[in-house]
């Protein structure tokens, strides 16, 4: 092997190293439309929650973070958007395939939980799509007494137990899901049912408030915002 091309194949060799686990990831526009099951009416004023979790650690299967998170409230025509995003990563660890993970939630229905039924090909490595966009999404309105809609809650705020104790402040990110899931406590605290103890969080029960910030003077607006009808 002469010296020229023994220093282009270590140029090539140090090139791939480098970019090892910096691969883009690249999610695109997230559409759907949120309709009531049974009338088939849109649902407006439902929040809901669309998380990337990255997995790793030494099993490669474990919670380690989080690549992005986003919230929104759906409109009068029921829609649902998340703007495209992409990130480079130099951290170990993969979008494990729920691309997103989607919560939706209001006041009587059901928890709605969507994540990918599809297998991933190999394309998916690169875009992070989701099974459900553009799709017609259905929310079920809860039948079952009080202390049943309780379970339903606590049911949510584990769920969402990536944003309340996540690694960098992504209950910022959550605000009106969590102060949704915070005044569910208080109406059924107000109603005499019963709450485990940490089933079902206050909202300003977050993690790394001595790195975000306050919680209390964070979601204040939130707390004072009334919820849509």
């Amino acid at each position: 092997m002469t010296r020229l091309s023994r220093s282009s194949l270590l140029l090539t060799l140090g090139a791939v190293v480098a970019l090892q686990g910096c691969i883009p990831d690249y999610a695109p526009e997230f559409r759907a439309r949120l309709v009531d099951a049974n009338t088939g009416q849109p649902v407006e004023g439902s929040i809901v929650v669309a998380h990337w979790q990255i997995l790793g650690g030494l099993e490669g299967g474990n919670p380690v973070g989080e690549a992005m998170v986003m919230e929104t409230v759906t409109d009068q025509a029921g829609s649902i958007y998340f703007p495209s995003w992409s990130r480079v990563s130099w951290k170990i660890g993969g979008i494990q395939n729920a691309r997103p993970e989607l919560l939706a939630f209001k006041r009587g229905y059901k928890v709605l939980r969507l994540i990918n039924e599809s297998r991933p090909s190999f394309i998916d490595d690169l875009i992070l799509r989701s099974d459900w966009n553009g799709k017609t999404l259905k929310l079920e309105g809860f039948e079952g007494n009080e202390q049943d809609y309780v379970k339903e809650i606590a049911w949510l705020d584990e769920f969402m137990h990536f944003s309340r104790w996540g690694r960098r402040c992504e209950w910022k990110q959550t605000p009106r899901m969590l102060v949704a899931i915070h005044k569910m406590r208080l109406e059924f605290e107000s109603r005499g049912l019963y709450v485990a103890t940490g089933t079902i969080h206050k909202a300003t029960e977050v993690d790394d408030q001595s790195v975000c910030g306050t919680a209390q003077q964070f979601l204040q607006p939130y707390l004072q915002e009334e919820p849509r009808k």
